[in-house]
């Protein structure tokens, strides 16, 4: 790549990155009054299913021992 423009993270990991990006900029959305720059529940709900969506393949095609329990619980 040029001008030093590697990425070092694995795709895992970015997207583990942007999830947590979501929730903790969305940390106010149960309040009364909330905070601007929020995010569209729409989007919201779309990354939510494509989570389950990605997460099946994981679950459902091998057995329950396989599922990568630590990069929830670490």
């Amino acid at each position: 790549m040029e001008g030093g423009n590697e990425v070092d993270k694995t795709p895992r990991e970015i997207f583990l990155d942007f999830l947590k990006y979501l929730v903790l900029k969305n940390i106010g959305y149960i309040k009364n009054v909330k905070p601007p720059g929020l995010t569209p529940v729409s989007t919201l709900g779309t990354v939510f299913f494509s989570a389950v969506h990605h997460m099946s393949d994981i679950v459902y095609d091998k057995p329950f021992e396989a599922f990568p329990f630590q990069c929830f619980f670490s």
